[in-house]
């Protein structure tokens, strides 16, 4: 055999091993796409799923959640407000008594005889309003309404003189430490010089 013919024939071989072997090549690699394709499809639906089943999930928990919010501010709401309304009528209660307790401590000095009456009535609706007011108040507003009371009831049974424009200023302090309380004081009350009672 002459090496023409040798090289001949080994290059028939070699094509014939390389054309096989492009084809070979050629249909793994597409067999190779079409599982990674399956595998990546399972895969993803898989992923899908559980995305889907944790977004549910999060949603349900979250729709808990403002459900509870929204309940426990109902409930706090409703709280505060019936406190409000509670501390609303204390202090009105209070404001009627006070008011009761100034026109009888008024006219106890123009007249002398109504003394032991207004005295007795004057310490009964004190306690009362302190009553009504210790429940609810804060310890501003029972210092103001004791401040006021002790200087009434100083009044009323002759330990000091009767002083329209100190009632007036302690009755400020009083209204002021309510309207902070109640939250409905942006500033308080300020003492005028223009008003005073008629003697």
């Amino acid at each position: 055999m002459k090496f023409q013919e040798t090289l001949n024939i080994a290059l028939t071989v070699l094509a014939s091993l390389g054309g096989g072997a492009a084809i070979i090549f050629l249909f793994s690699n597409w067999l190779g796409k079409v599982w990674a394709n399956r595998i990546m499809a399972k895969e993803r639906a898989a992923f899908e799923r559980e995305l889907t089943e944790l977004k549910s999930k999060l949603e349900k928990a979250n729709s808990e959640s403002v459900e509870k919010l929204k309940t426990d501010l109902e409930i706090f709401r409703d709280t505060h407000l019936r406190g409000l309304s509670d501390k609303l009528e204390a202090y009105r209660h209070a404001i009627d008594i006070i008011s009761d307790l100034c026109t009888d401590v008024h006219n106890v000095g123009t007249n002398h005889e109504l003394g032991n009456k207004v005295v007795t009535e004057f310490n009964r609706g004190r306690l009362k309003a302190f009553g009504y007011l210790a429940i609810l108040a804060p310890q501003e507003v029972m210092n103001a309404y004791v401040s006021l009371t002790d200087y009434l009831y100083a009044v009323a049974t002759g330990g000091a003189k009767y002083d329209w424009i100190e009632i007036r200023r302690l009755t400020y302090i009083l209204v002021n430490a309510i309207r902070m309380d109640i939250g409905i004081a942006e500033k308080e009350l300020v003492l005028g010089k223009d008003f005073s009672l008629p003697s």
